[in-house]
């Protein structure tokens, strides 16, 4: 069975018992203060459970997109993933808990379903602890519909009570495990506990969310019960198509064919199995998550990104292949595999921000790699043996001078028997981040002084010239990265090549003249299809499309761009705009400095 068939399956299974098909939201998560991005299907429709928003139906389906990196050191093994899609189906103070139970029973087992035999089926249940009690209701329905006794685990809190973060809707859940056979089984005493890989767990059959999480120890029950369901596609997919591994389904099986045929040989290592892994998770995420409007960078959903990228490459490294060659197949194997699902992978952008961030990132890990293997290096030469240790601070050093990540040094540093001293690193990061602080504090106050009256001209010039580099040079022109201070702004967007000097001044002719006529500059409240539907650029689109409303600014009928501010009331507030420099930040991306000048 196909991934394509699978979630055709699923979500017309659903369709059929009154859920309504949401779709995915975009990967950066909103208006959440827990979480920097979605990481369960549920993230995106908190507000739903805690009745501080009305859901567009009681009953609700689709396939979510998601990251998660707490689990990074896993992947590689045969089901860890960072991106991942998760089937999800929610009543919402609708259905409870039998009806949950009824249908995942009719979802796995049936011939419309995914026909799994009944006799291989187990299922947990939350045991209840000192805060919550056991989950005795769904026990009788799971033996109402035939499941044995002994085909029912009653687990723990820290196994089967579902927490969306410190705080928020919680409650205990259900799950089903699918016994793949002996051949996975760590022996005769075998048995549903086991985490040897016989016993699978492929469906969440109901997070019963009872509760809303006020404190580690402190529970309050909800308004309304709600069902929460979830399973990983990927999960779903290596069993119905009796794969080992998640990696060998066709959600995988062409990028790692496109990684290992450049590595011209007949049979991988276990080592090199899993840098071929690796790359091809890591590179799957990032290809997501520029396509959702991430760009790379220190902070935030950035820094993951960056992260990722950054962990692939060291791996390409390890594996003696050239990435920067690979990126176009493997974007098209992307394309071909999701795009018919998530049309906003099929972006060409993807892969020049891939580059530039593979261009920049290379010029200092090359430095950083050689320096970490001279300090191995003395270290072996002291003769200290397979007990050596690396100190943590010269490793923080060399992450923060050249950013080789701290999870590439150790497993550089494992290859030569040494390991690096975690706690020695920690207080050196520690001490970088109070300094950091400290930095930040004295420059509060000269940040908060032009953050409105002197970046708002700029902020209003970077829109005359987004519009006019558009018009002098194409469509493809699209926004990569800005940075605003007082003195200049710097505008980085996609294109190929370098400008001439005809269109630089052509450019510059434009924005003057938008500047000379004194144009309006409005602030209109919209949504983001009407906005659109006028022309608006929209830099990161499928943020957007999950908001209500949107703010648009208009300058006359020259620009329209969805953005937060600040900005002037009017061009002719600018003075004179001058282009002070043209030049290539990568691949692909260019970068423009201009500047303001009295008229």
């Amino acid at each position: 069975m196909t991934h394509t068939e699978i979630r055709k399956r699923f979500i017309e299974f659903f369709e059929k018992h009154n859920h309504q098909n949401i779709g995915s939201a975009n990967l950066v998560a909103k208006n959440d203060p827990t979480l920097l991005l979605v990481n369960s299907g549920m993230a995106p429709i908190k507000p739903y459970f805690t009745g501080e928003e009305k859901p567009p139906h009681p009953r609700l389906t689709n396939i979510q997109k998601c990251v998660r990196t707490e689990d990074i050191e896993c992947v590689g093994d045969p089901h860890h993933h960072t991106f991942f899609e998760m089937f999800g189906s929610w009543s919402i103070g609708d259905y409870g808990k039998k009806m949950a139970v009824e249908l995942a029973w009719e979802l796995l087992t049936s011939q419309e379903g995914f026909n799994l035999e009944p006799d291989k089926l187990y299922a947990t249940v939350f045991a209840g602890d000192d805060y919550i009690p056991a989950d005795t209701e769904t026990i009788s329905h799971w033996k109402s519909i035939g499941i044995p006794d002994e085909h029912i685990l009653k687990l723990p809190a820290s196994e089967n009570l579902w927490v969306s973060g410190p705080t928020g809707p919680c409650g205990p859940c259900t799950e089903v495990l699918y016994d793949r056979g002996v051949k996975y089984s760590c022996g005769i005493e075998c048995n549903p506990n086991c985490e040897c890989g016989r016993f699978y767990e492929i469906w969440n059959a109901g997070v019963f969310m009872q509760y809303n999480r006020k404190s580690e120890t402190e529970f309050e029950e909800l308004p309304f019960l709600s069902v929460d369901t979830g399973a990983g596609l990927e999960r779903f997919a290596a069993v119905l198509q009796s794969k080992e591994s998640n990696y060998e389904t066709d959600l995988f099986s062409p990028l790692i064919t496109e990684i290992t045929s450049t590595l011209n040989i007949d049979s991988l290592t276990t080592a090199q199995t899993r840098s071929v892994r690796i790359v091809a998770d890591h590179l799957r995420a990032a290809f997501f998550l520029i396509g959702d409007g991430v760009v790379p960078s220190n902070k935030r959903e950035g820094y993951i990104l960056r992260r990722l990228i950054r962990r692939a490459i060291t791996h390409q490294i390890f594996l003696k292949i050239k990435l920067e060659d690979l990126y176009e197949r493997l974007h098209q194997s992307i394309t071909n595999i999701y795009g018919s699902f998530y049309p906003e992978i099929k972006d060409q952008d993807i892969i020049a921000v891939l580059q530039n961030e593979h261009e920049n990132f290379l010029k200092t890990l090359k430095k950083g790699l050689g320096v970490l293997e001279a300090s191995l290096a003395t270290i072996v030469g002291q003769g200290k043996g397979k007990a050596a240790v690396f100190p943590g601070e010269i490793a923080f050093d060399i992450e923060a001078t050249y950013g080789v990540p701290l999870e590439t040094q150790k497993e550089i540093a494992e290859n030569h028997g040494i390991i690096i001293d975690k706690e020695s690193y920690q207080a050196a990061y520690k001490k970088h981040q109070d300094l950091s602080r400290k930095g930040a504090e004295g420059k509060f106050g000269k940040v908060q002084e032009y953050a409105n009256e002197e970046i708002a001209p700029l902020h209003t010039a970077t829109h005359l010239m987004h519009q006019a580099l558009t018009e002098v040079l194409g469509s493809q022109v699209k926004q990569a990265g800005q940075s605003l201070v007082p003195e200049r702004l710097r505008f980085d967007f996609t294109f190929d090549r370098k400008l001439d000097p005809k269109e630089i001044r052509k450019v510059e002719k434009i924005v003057n003249q938008q500047i000379q006529k004194g144009l309006s500059v409005t602030k209109v409240e919209t949504t983001f299809h009407e906005a659109v539907k006028q022309g608006a650029i929209a830099l990161f689109r499928d943020k957007y499309k999950e908001v209500d409303q949107v703010t648009m600014y208009k300058i006359n009928n020259f620009s329209k761009e969805l953005c937060g501010g600040p900005h002037v009331a009017n061009t002719s507030e600018l003075g004179y705009f001058k282009i002070i420099k043209e030049e290539s930040v990568g691949k692909g991306i260019r970068r423009i400095k201009a500047t303001l000048e009295k008229k």
